[in-house]
C-alpha cells in the first residue's frame, strides 16, 4: 500500500515547476554573489575601471556569517543547559 502511495505521488513531485520553495538563506546566497559579480563589474568596466584599480575585490561571504551567528548563540546558550 505504502509503496502504490510513493509510485503515485513521485511523478507528481517531479511535476511541480518548483518542488523546493527557495528559503531566506538561499535568496541571501544570490544576492551576495550578485552583489560580489557586480563589484567585479565596476572594477572592469572601460568606464569605472581607473576609478575603481585601487578598491580591493569585494567578496560577500554569507555562509560563514550564518554559522558565526549560530555558533555564538550555541556558547550562550551552553552554560544555561542543566
Amino acid at each position: 500500500m505504502v509503496l502504490v502511495l510513493v509510485l503515485v505521488l513521485t511523478p507528481m513531485v517531479w511535476a511541480q515547476p518548483y518542488p523546493i520553495p527557495p528559503t531566506c538563506y538561499t535568496k541571501v546566497l544570490s544576492m551576495g554573489k550578485e552583489i560580489t559579480q557586480r563589484a567585479a563589474d565596476i572594477k572592469k568596466d572601460h568606464d569605472t575601471f581607473r576609478c575603481a584599480a585601487h578598491l580591493p575585490d569585494l567578496y560577500i561571504d554569507v555562509h560563514d556569517l550564518v554559522f558565526t551567528h549560530d555558533n555564538c548563540e550555541a556558547l550562550q546558550h551552553r552554560g544555561r543547559r542543566g
